[in-house]
């Protein structure tokens, strides 16, 4: 039997049922179902525009925490070695202004086109682990927990631009731009 004429409920995607994908997925389900189909035929899930321009913020906004710290190790290595590589050639300002918008291009076409992928492997960790909580014999508390997981929060872009506006006012109140200049 094939996996579409199944009810939603019955199907499987990843060893998930689809009921359990779409409350993570939240108002966006048929959006990530579709990359999830995707994923499942063996195809890359589509590129994300959102992901290509909001980066972090996309990800804070898909509750992927633990994503973004990983994503801030690695950058912070990936920039750390950058800078020891243009210091050693000793190049010129210009080229390192360059290679650095090259650089956020390249993280930004990283983000874009892995974005859906990296999302749907994170959604399928926090199922699992709902899932494995348990109780078992109850799909509405099962459902309730996997949605309240999933979605998307605003909370991460209020705390992170909260967090930028005072910085501002700190260094603004301290006259922190005057010393590194």
């Amino acid at each position: 039997m094939e996996e579409h004429a199944l009810p939603a409920e019955a199907r499987e995607w990843k060893g998930i049922l689809e009921s359990h994908w779409r409350a993570f997925f939240g108002k966006q389900a048929d959006y990530y179902m579709t990359q999830l189909i995707r994923w499942h035929q063996g195809q890359l899930p589509q590129f994300s525009i959102a992901a290509f321009f909001a980066g972090f913020f996309w990800m804070g906004y898909r509750k992927m925490y633990l994503m973004i710290v990983a994503t801030i190790i690695v950058l912070l290595i990936e920039g750390t070695i950058e800078t020891a590589l243009l210091s050693w050639f000793e190049v010129s300002q210009n080229t390192y202004r360059g290679m650095d918008l090259l650089m956020t291009f390249v993280f930004g076409l990283a983000f874009g086109t892995f974005a859906n992928r990296v999302y749907l492997w994170d959604a399928r960790r926090q199922i699992r682990e709902e899932l494995a909580k348990g109780p078992f014999h109850i799909e509405e508390l099962i459902l309730a927990r996997i949605a309240k997981r999933g979605g998307t929060s605003w909370m991460f872009l209020l705390v992170i631009f909260g967090s930028l506006a005072l910085a501002i006012i700190v260094a603004n109140s301290f006259d922190l731009y005057k010393a590194f200049n």
